[in-house]
């Protein structure tokens, strides 16, 4: 069954005229009239619905049934990845969805090219729409938060996880990470020229365990998928792997 965000309030019994893109995708897909549908709106929950009027302008369909869906993990992460190529940090947004991050704090940092207003502006639309086709794919009803491009040192404040790491494939002491339950995290990842000395300093006094992925240097979307999928793993619903990893921790 083919699913479809709608930016409108969803209610059961209800005839509801469908927006443009998503009459657009309608007819792309050869959808006709009988047909049904799967909507959500970022309210937690799927709406069955029975498309009643099809053309190539304009559709509407029947709302026969709703589910709350349960399939977000009680580890709420908050993913803070520097912007790096525009290509590149689309499949970061798009996976960390997937993944079901439940925020994302795009950072400025040290080694990052700076954006002008209008292009934030602009990516910013362009990454909600990335974020709203990966959980029209992956079956999430819940739309993860993002935030405008932030500096690094306000992104700092801007979280209150119970644990926070930051990413730096450089640091030397390696300590086992001791698993205990937790229900939120949050991990900044670097652009591809990394963060700097005093930047993973900063993060340290603001609470950031530093954290080593590998010993070998992995790009920042390698890096950003690798840490959301063990954090799930480890801590969230993966339910995959239960014994430690060995992580660098300060």
């Amino acid at each position: 069954m083919s699913r479809f965000y709608v930016d409108l309030p969803i209610t059961l019994g209800a005839n509801l005229e469908l927006p443009d893109n998503v009459v657009r995708h309608m007819n792309v897909l050869r959808l006709h009239i009988g047909d049904s549908v799967a909507l959500f709106n970022g309210d937690g929950c799927d709406y069955t619905a029975n498309i009643s009027e099809l053309s190539k302008r304009h559709a509407k369909v029947n709302i026969e049934k709703s589910e709350k869906l349960d399939n977000e993990s009680h580890l709420k992460i908050t993913l803070m990845p520097s912007l790096i190529a525009s290509d590149k940090f689309d499949l970061i947004v798009q996976k960390a969805v997937e993944l079901g991050v439940n925020e994302i704090v795009p950072v400025i940092s040290q080694y990052t090219q700076r954006l002008s207003n209008d292009k934030i502006s602009s990516r910013m639309e362009h990454w909600r729409k990335v974020i709203i086709a990966a959980c029209e794919q992956s079956a999430r009803a819940t739309i993860p938060n993002l935030s405008e491009p932030t500096l690094f040192s306000d992104a700092l404040l801007m979280v209150s996880a119970e644990r926070k790491y930051v990413l730096s494939p450089h640091h030397e002491q390696q300590q086992t990470l001791v698993g205990s339950a937790i229900s939120s995290v949050a991990v900044l990842i670097g652009p591809e020229g990394g963060f700097s000395l005093t930047e993973v300093e900063e993060a340290g006094e603001h609470g950031f365990a530093t954290l080593q992925l590998s010993t070998r240097i992995l790009r920042a979307e390698t890096a950003a998928i690798c840490a959301v999928s063990l954090l799930q793993s480890y801590f969230g619903d993966f339910g995959l792997i239960k014994n430690n990893f060995n992580l660098l921790e300060t």
